[in-house]
């Protein structure tokens, strides 16, 4: 599945006369699955699982073959989903029900939110809604092997990580109607002495609210600026503080981290368990060289490796149950 993809197409059928005519097609990268089943420790979880692991669930363009590959000829709805065959029976019930999380998830893992600050648990109420608290917290550990200038002193500067991830918009936890597209928040670490083995724990939270309807790998891909899992990413850069002569900053490597492998994350856990789910990535670094006749920084055509950025992340969710007065 590494690099395949899925492909749709959409025909005019044609009941007599001329041939049938094709009206264009969709292409559906199969990356994400690749990524949850290659690991046979983690596959094992993933089919023991409640739900498939979901690659797509949104409209996506269709593109017309004769015209251009970017210009769109509509859309159409795409469900896909891979796992065993209880798992696609199962989302195929709770799909029918508009409800993909059902409502016998772990009752210790549900905060109940009441529109009136007066009414208490024992008030009269209507029938509770539901929304899922998705929770992401970022630890940028070290860098292990970190190559930079060749005129560069180690313990003369101190140097420091640059991110950027999806964050959500403030909105009303019990307004489900008004989810907004997430965008990219740009989030530095403290600095530390530069060496080659820069030690930064540092540690950011993000939290997001979404109906239960709503796949969070698109929001992700749309924050990225991506449609498609193989290209949506979260950079990460290295810089470096310089104090002499005069304070400046200075770009000395760049990486990425797949949203995808995030995403991945999020349907690693049965939905009825309320457990964190923690990975640990090697992000490979890309030494940035300067230019001094643009005074821009760039990376070279031959890609130079500059060591590895280790970021462990941790993922959980939980259940928002809201009721409002009758």
């Amino acid at each position: 599945m590494h690099q395949n993809f899925i492909i749709i197409e959409l025909w005019d059928k044609k009941i007599s006369g001329p041939s049938d005519q094709i009206l264009g097609f969709v292409k559906i990268p199969l990356e994400q699955f690749h990524i949850s089943f290659r690991d046979k420790q983690i596959s094992r979880v993933l089919l023991r699982a409640q739900y498939p692991v979901i690659s797509v669930d949104s409209w996506m363009a269709i593109i017309d073959p004769f015209t251009s590959t970017n210009k769109s000829s509509g859309e159409i709805q795409v469900f896909l989903a891979m796992g065993t065959t209880e798992q696609i029976t199962a989302v195929q019930v709770t799909n029918a029900g508009g409800d993909l999380f059902p409502s016998s998830i772990n009752n210790k893992t549900t905060s109940v939110i009441y529109n009136n600050e007066q009414s208490s648990p024992t008030s009269s109420v209507s029938s509770p809604s539901s929304l899922i608290e998705h929770h992401f917290e970022i630890m940028i550990e070290s860098i292990n092997g970190l190559r930079a200038f060749e005129s560069m002193v180690w313990g003369e500067s101190d140097c420091f990580i640059q991110y950027s991830f999806p964050i959500e918009h403030e909105q009303q936890l019990t307004n489900v109607n008004a989810i907004k597209p997430f965008k990219l928040h740009t989030i530095r670490t403290a600095t530390t002495l530069c060496t080659s083995d820069p030690t930064f724990h540092d540690t950011n939270k993000f939290r997001y609210v979404l109906s239960p309807a709503d796949a969070l790998h698109k929001y992700f891909y749309a924050a990225c600026q991506s449609s498609t899992p193989i290209e949506a990413s979260i950079p990460f850069e290295v810089w470096s503080r310089f104090y002499y002569p005069n304070i400046r900053d200075q770009l000395l490597a760049k990486g990425k981290l797949s949203a995808a492998k995030l995403c991945s994350m999020t349907t690693m856990m049965e939905a009825d368990i309320n457990e964190k789910s923690m990975q640990s990535f090697r992000i490979p670094l890309e030494i940035v060289r300067d230019d001094p006749k643009h005074e821009q920084h760039h990376c070279s055509s031959t890609p130079v490796y500059g060591g590895d950025l280790l970021v462990t992340v941790t993922y959980k969710r939980n259940v928002i149950m809201f009721f409002n007065d009758a």
